[in-house]
């Protein structure tokens, strides 16, 4: 008869058991409602126990940053967590109704995916805004998060909580010039915001779009731009333009002053004796003089000045 090797399948789910000094795995055989953590020194903080709750017990932060989740990518992370379980606990929050999430509602939905009836967590005490401040962090250091769910969590800390952007760079990790440019394109029409949650637009290019206030001009120039697959310089000069039309004469008064031009050229010829061409646009223009010869400038020259 085959050994089962059981000292390998004790291998899963250990890296959080040996940095807490657990066996998970044998814990977790006794289906405890609470591990209790001990190492040879002392007892482990209550803000560090794993908890194994049902995960209809658990719900997610409303002000979670990251709406949008990859089903396909959630597909396979259920697929891995019923080959090996969940391998880092979920960190929530204790509330009258059961544990809110702060980090890890992937893993809570995958799980559920996998058909998982308890999952791990630990429980925090934290105010409002340090449990913002944990949930984007973890996914802008996971880079789970679109820039739109990253400028839109930014502006909470700042609207809600006061936060400048100087303080919301120093809490997140990232320079104060990259948390402005995210926030200012949560300023861009919807369709905009959509392309770049989609892949279809860089945050770049929203930045850009966005400085068009009018909302119909803006989404038409999104439009060429991703028709026209336009660069960022591209789509800058595009939009300076939009914003800075030259003046343009109607075609009645375009088609006026040709004529006069035309009957201009045709006057100058008699006089001068040379072909005249007269170029105009925007009020500006060229008046030029043919010559054939020094002799024949000369000549012009004489006319004009006589």
């Amino acid at each position: 008869m085959k050994k089962t090797n059981k000292k390998s399948n004790k291998r899963l789910g250990r890296g959080i058991g040996s940095l807490l000094g657990v066996d998970l795995d044998e814990e977790r055989e006794k289906k405890p409602e609470k591990i209790s953590l001990k190492s040879p020194q002392k007892e482990i903080s209550e803000d560090k126990m794993i908890l194994d709750v049902d995960v209809t017990d658990i719900f997610p932060n409303k002000e979670q940053p990251r709406k949008h989740f990859d089903e396909v990518a959630l597909g396979e992370l259920a697929d891995s967590i019923k080959a090996q379980g969940i391998m880092q606990p979920i960190i929530t929050v204790k509330k009258e109704k059961g544990f809110e999430i702060i980090a890890g509602e992937r893993r809570w939905r995958a799980a559920q995916k996998a058909g998982l009836k308890r999952v791990p967590i630990i429980v925090k005490e934290v105010d409002e805004r340090k449990k913002l401040e944990w949930a984007i962090i973890e996914n802008v250091q996971r880079s789970d998060l679109n820039p739109i769910e990253e400028g839109e969590a930014y502006k909470v800390l700042a609207d809600k909580y006061n936060l400048k952007q100087k303080e919301i760079a120093e809490r997140v990790g990232k320079d104060r010039a990259t948390v402005a440019n995210v926030m200012r394109v949560t300023q861009a029409d919807k369709f905009v915001k959509d392309l770049v949650i989609e892949g279809k637009m860089s945050l770049g290019h929203a930045k850009v779009l966005v400085s068009v206030e009018d909302v119909k001009l803006q989404k038409s120039l999104a439009e060429k731009v991703i028709r026209l697959n336009l660069s960022v310089r591209a789509t800058e000069s595009m939009v300076k333009k939009a914003l800075n039309p030259e003046p343009q004469s109607t075609s009645d008064e375009a088609g006026e002053i040709t004529g006069q031009f035309k009957a201009l050229e045709t006057e100058l010829l008699k006089r001068l004796g040379t072909k005249v061409k007269i170029s105009e646009k925007s009020g500006k223009g060229r008046l030029e003089i043919n010559f054939q010869n020094l002799n024949q400038f000369n000549q012009i020259v004489d006319r004009i000045l006589n």
